[in-house]
């Protein structure tokens, strides 16, 4: 099997919970994106215009380097197999059917009221990163909305809300929480489905072993 195949295979449930807890250990740097807050990003980076290379997006999850002397370069290569196969899950779902989308926080199960918000707010902080990383190229998209377009303004509304990003957002209940969080897979979908006349082919499954110090 050579790396390209390892890559396209989607994280189990194991492998899921071995990155979560990574994320938020002390062996990654204290920057480091929790889960929710990843799948946000990554899945702007996939539905966004154009692609960005492992090379760049990984450590920007990551967050600030550990000292190299250290990393266990073992594991430093199973978490990024780990990144590069959820990144790539995520692309194959949305070549596949952009409509079945759903957000992680949707699929799990949280102890009180207090966590489900804050994992979907992670999540869409986490989106607004990933925008942020190509902002140039996702300007199409916040001009639409400020032109007074209410069919593109309404597509990131629930992810700006949920992200504390508009004036009003301190203002919402738990009814509204509730509400934005249903739509969020309904706007991915909506930006997904804009960016589908500009996007290049950019996004093949990214299938090249990113570099890193200890690879050079």
């Amino acid at each position: 099997m050579n790396e390209g195949d390892t890559f396209s295979n989607p994280l189990s449930e194991q492998e899921l919970l071995e990155l979560e807890a990574f994320l938020i250990s002390e062996r990654a740097s204290g920057n480091a994106m929790p889960m929710d807050a990843l799948d946000g990003f990554l899945t702007a980076l996939v539905i966004g215009p154009v692609a960005v290379l492992p090379d760049e997006w990984i450590p920007f999850v990551l967050g600030d380097e550990k000292d190299e002397d250290s990393a266990d370069l073992e594991e430093a290569e199973k978490i990024i197999s780990f990144l590069m196969r959820y990144m790539n899950s995520l692309v194959g779902g949305f070549q596949l059917n952009a409509d079945n989308f759903v957000p992680i926080f949707q699929c799990c199960e949280f102890e009180n009221r207090e966590d489900a918000d804050a994992a979907a707010t992670s999540w869409a902080l986490g989106f607004i990163l990933g925008m942020e990383l190509r902002f140039e190229e996702w300007k199409p998209l916040f001009d639409v909305a400020d032109e007074g377009n209410e069919e593109e303004e309404l597509i990131l509304a629930p992810i700006l809300l949920l992200a504390g990003q508009e004036h009003d957002a301190h203002q919402l209940t738990e009814s509204d929480k509730d509400i934005l969080k249903e739509l969020i897979a309904e706007s991915v979908t909506n930006i997904h489905r804009f960016w589908q006349p500009y996007r290049t082919d950019s996004h093949q499954n990214q299938n090249d072993f990113p570099s890193s110090p200890d690879r050079q």
